[in-house]
């Protein structure tokens, strides 16, 4: 009797899920075996303790905050940048030559207890000019013209003064050079290297003689009253070579290698032989003399007062 009527009521209960409920170890069928087949939705189902909603992933906002903000600093710091340039360019380089020590193209030393000294020019020049002047408490003087592309360096050594030019900078212009000397003080002139031109002037001091070590294109030499024999030597060849001697000083020239012209006093004599001595009047009398010893070859020699 029970069981008739549980049947009876099972049969005319409806089933919401459309799935029948399972009872004991069997599986009962639909009730309607024409009706169709449930669809059975599977659902999340949170552990225990768990919250209802799945965590969202929390891990990709941060990383792209971050790559938007480096992004965006970059972007003020370029824009930044780009007007501080317009408004406020940078300098332009300086291309002016740094300031450099002006040259010194005099050089000059203390004359001191100097009495007697020799000067020489021991490296070649274009033009040399040495001359006797007042120069006060300085010994000696040399300069090279301002702006140059040489200075003149003087070593002294005892009562030797030895000038050399050092260059400053690469160029065709000639080197010149001027040498003043104190006329209170007795000088020997050696020029022992080359030069195109020499000058040599003298007239206002005491001279103990010159020596034309190296060769040069012209000579010209003027002299004072000699003490005793003074001697000027010629060794390193050259053009023409012009004297001009004090008057009434006798002056004998010897020429060891000849001329191809002499002029002595006015008298000219062409082709000289090497060897050959010109000696004047009143030579043996004379206490205070020149001498003009040409050792090496020349083409012209002028003897004037």
């Amino acid at each position: 009797m029970f069981r008739g009527e549980a049947e009876s009521v099972m049969a005319s209960t409806p089933v919401e899920s459309g799935l029948v409920p399972q009872t004991g170890d069997s599986q009962s069928e639909p009730a309607d075996s024409q009706s169709e087949p449930a669809t059975i939705v599977p659902q999340y189902r949170n552990p225990d303790g768990a919250d209802e909603d799945p965590p969202p992933d929390r891990r990709r906002f941060p990383v792209v905050g971050l790559l938007i903000a480096v992004a965006l600093a970059a972007i003020v710091v370029l824009v930044t940048v780009t007007f501080a340039r317009i408004i406020d360019p940078p300098p332009e380089p300086d291309t002016r030559p740094s300031a450099q020590p002006r040259p010194q193209y005099t050089v000059s030393a203390p004359v001191g207890a100097t009495t007697a000294a020799e000067f020489q020019l021991v490296e070649g020049v274009t033009a040399i000019v040495v001359r006797a002047a007042d120069l006060g408490t300085d010994l000696y003087r040399a300069s090279t013209p301002d702006g140059a592309g040489s200075v003149p360096r003087v070593a002294q050594e005892g009562d030797q003064v030895k000038l050399r030019l050092t260059s400053l900078y690469e160029t065709d212009a000639p080197d010149t050079v001027t040498v003043e000397l104190n006329q209170r003080v007795r000088w020997r002139i050696t020029l022992v290297a080359g030069t195109e031109t020499a000058t040599v002037d003298m007239r206002n001091a005491a001279l103990a003689g010159v020596d034309f070590t190296g060769g040069a294109a012209r000579i010209e030499v003027f002299l004072p009253k000699p003490q005793g024999d003074v001697t000027v030597r010629m060794a390193g060849g050259v053009r023409d070579f012009a004297v001009h001697a004090p008057r009434n000083v006798p002056v004998r020239v010897a020429l060891a290698r000849g001329a191809a012209t002499v002029t002595v006093d006015g008298t000219t004599r062409s082709g000289v032989a090497a060897g050959t001595r010109i000696v004047p009047t009143g030579w043996d009398a004379a206490r205070d003399r020149y001498v003009i010893d040409a050792v090496a070859g020349l083409g012209t020699l002028t003897v004037t007062r």
